[in-house]
């Protein structure tokens, strides 16, 4: 299915570690981006937020792709920086065969303990 097809391409364009410009070719240009620390209503803004604030070396394990002709649903493992296997899911719309908006879900409380732990 297409939608998932695309999704899982997000997905690894942004885990390579390596340049984010395939992206732009798989986005509408009025993409939505919708997580618990950044809100974006482009393509670019997104891509924008991303270049600003590289992840480093991070890796994500597939765990489950649901979806259908106009939206999918990607649930992974996320790990990076001292952090293992944190469950997260992704939710695409896809319009005109490119993503048309991002819903990430996380728990954001393993994150901030992370970071609260490095200020002591």
């Amino acid at each position: 299915m297409k939608s998932i097809r695309l999704t899982e391409k997000y997905l690894k364009i942004i885990f390579s570690n390596q340049s984010l410009d395939g992206l732009e070719a798989i986005f509408e240009p009025d993409l939505q981006f919708r997580g618990p620390f950044f809100e974006g209503n482009s393509a670019k803004e997104y891509i924008d937020s991303l270049q600003q604030s590289p992840f480093g070396n991070i890796s994500y394990h597939l765990l489950k792709s649901y979806g259908d002709s106009s939206s999918a649903c990607v649930l992974f493992s996320f790990s990076a920086h001292g952090l293992t296997d944190v469950p997260m899911a992704v939710f695409t719309t896809i319009q005109n065969d490119k993503i048309a908006s991002i819903r990430l879900i996380f728990d954001t409380q393993v994150f901030l303990s992370k970071f609260d732990k490095s200020r002591e």
